[in-house]
């Protein structure tokens, strides 16, 4: 059951009030209404959402789509969705018409710092962004989401490696792919999307746990506030956004199944969170959006 239907518990309504703001929840005709603003207000280009990263980035894009039509496409939330069929249509663009909505997604399950003992297919998330950096104005998302980590954990677990050391691996791949995320959000936002919490569930390998995901989740944390400081600097205001906020929905509702994955409250939120991001600033009362989290300018 989704946060609209439910009645809140305390747990939701702290997720409805982080830092000391208020989360406004849009229905779904408001949401289709502010895509369909956003479309105008860029001549009919159609309004653009790009999702990198691993299964849970996925999920996240499923919930975009679903917020937006009703239609849950996400086999881990949806049983009526199997394995073949949702790997099947996984990585295609979706266009929702009545939204003037376009979704993408590129799969990249790791990060790789280059050196011969990587993973290959774990470059995708530089190749990525490559293609992103290269595209034309017109061609650009709206907002560029992107995460991964805990197929880092799981390849080093598999490898029999010391995570302290697939850690550093980890960190010098990311500060490798920092010049290409600034260069990316200085013409459209960036959010990166830490890793979610496990809340001690057994389901998974040994060393999928809270602590790890908190430590490489750090490893991004201090490398965006290092860079941030710069940035604030030259233009007053962060590049790369880092999305605290997804964490504390796992935390607080700790409702996820497998103990891995997005159940259907917590992908409620963080995607209410996203829309608060994009669509509060575009409130025509400004007596309504006092006091809202997420007041992006883009």
């Amino acid at each position: 059951m989704y946060a609209a239907a439910c009645e809140k518990t305390e747990k939701q309504q702290i997720v409805e009030n982080p830092d000391q703001c208020t989360l406004k929840i849009y229905s779904q005709s408001e949401l289709v209404q502010c895509m369909q603003e956003r479309t105008r207000s860029k001549h009919g280009v159609l309004t653009k959402f790009l999702f990198i990263g691993d299964s849970r980035i996925r999920q996240l894009r499923d919930e975009v789509t679903r917020q937006l039509t009703g239609k849950d496409n996400d086999c881990h939330t949806n049983p009526n969705i199997t394995t073949s069929m949702y790997h099947k249509q996984s990585n295609r663009p979706t266009i929702l018409e009545d939204s003037s909505v376009r979704i993408e997604f590129s799969w990249a399950g790791g990060l790789d710092d280059g050196r011969p003992k990587g993973n290959p297919s774990s470059k995708e998330t530089e190749a990525a962004l490559r293609r992103l950096s290269k595209q034309s104005p017109m061609q650009l998302p709206d907002i560029v989401v992107l995460g991964n980590g805990a197929w880092n954990v799981y390849e080093c677990f598999l490898k029999n490696r010391s995570q302290d050391v697939c850690l550093q691996d980890y960190k010098r791949a990311f500060h490798k792919l920092l010049p290409m995320l600034r260069k990316v959000a200085e013409r459209t936002p960036v959010i990166w999307a830490p890793q979610i919490m496990m809340n001690g569930r057994p389901m998974w390998p040994r060393e999928h746990t809270d602590q790890n995901y908190v430590r490489y989740n750090d490893v991004v944390r201090s490398g965006l506030q290092e860079d941030s400081s710069v940035d604030r600097k030259r233009s007053g205001r962060d590049k790369v956004l880092y999305w605290e906020s997804t964490v504390m929905v796992s935390k607080q509702l700790n409702d996820s199944a497998d103990g891995l994955h997005y159940a259907p409250l917590s992908k409620y939120f963080s995607i209410q969170m996203l829309f608060n991001f994009l669509c509060n600033l575009k409130l025509q009362n400004q007596e309504d959006a006092a006091g809202l989290c997420c007041r992006s300018k883009h």
